[in-house]
């Protein structure tokens, strides 16, 4: 999902936006919105959604102006221009300075469909390549820290404290980068440490546990035949290991 920001002065427009638009049937969603642009521009700047939609003319600053003083920090939010019929010089200006597109406020709802369409196509040709880029390297070291050693107790928040990466952050870059979960993850790289050391060496099953992380050896029995169709017992017998 690609994050949205909404800004304008009117709260019944704000409200028409969130309400009238089905921003999930094109992947995105709201990720805020404002009726004070000071707001919007720190809260932006802090939050760094994907996309804003900003009303032009607006008092204190006006949409041209929010674009550029963010852009000028390094916001690469994609920017499009809520405007009224009138507000043509303004809309050119809008382009002039970098926006992606603009919709009339009249809601028409083919022009917002069209508009969001396109948004999407460009936000997912520029952002998901930017994200798996900035997210590899981080992912690479956590899931490397966590095949070093199976036995540790591996939580998300020890991950999140050792790494300062947010819990959220870190269930995120598994299941866009590897389609899973940490706990899936974790429980099938232990699984299959588990299944070779059966195979390849005569070390106790409940030490085997143990050296896995498990310190429940039931538990971990239950969970290997729940992986594997049989109890880790049987599973060395088949191979000819003796318990």
């Amino acid at each position: 999902m690609f994050n949205v920001y909404l800004v304008d002065d009117s709260p019944l427009v704000l409200e028409m936006l969130q309400n009238t638009i089905m921003w999930e049937d094109y992947n995105l969603k709201i990720f805020g919105t404002s009726t004070c642009p000071n707001i919007a521009y720190h809260e932006i700047l802090d939050k760094r959604p994907h996309a804003v939609i900003t009303d032009i003319q607006m008092p204190l600053m006006n949409g041209i102006e929010l674009m550029f003083k963010l852009k000028d920090q390094g916001v690469e939010s994609e920017f499009v221009a809520l405007s009224a019929f009138d507000e043509f010089e303004g809309v050119r200006q809008f382009f002039l300075e970098g926006g992606f597109d603009y919709l009339t406020k009249s809601l028409k709802k083919d022009a917002y469909n069209d508009l969001l369409l396109r948004l999407h196509t460009r936000l997912a040709s520029r952002f998901p390549y930017q994200i798996q880029e900035s997210t590899s390297d981080e992912l690479n070291d956590i899931l490397m820290y966590i095949n070093k050693d199976l036995s540790k107790k591996h939580t998300l928040q020890k991950l999140s404290d050792k790494f300062n990466i947010s819990v959220s952050s870190i269930c995120s870059m598994f299941s866009k980068n590897l389609n899973t979960t940490f706990s899936t993850y974790l429980t099938r790289k232990r699984m299959d440490l588990a299944a070779k050391m059966l195979t390849t060496t005569d070390e106790l099953v409940k030490n085997i546990s143990l050296d896995i992380g498990y310190d429940d050896y039931f538990y971990f029995c239950r969970v290997f035949k729940n992986s594997f169709g049989c109890t880790p017992t049987e599973y060395r017998n088949n191979t000819g290991k003796n318990v």
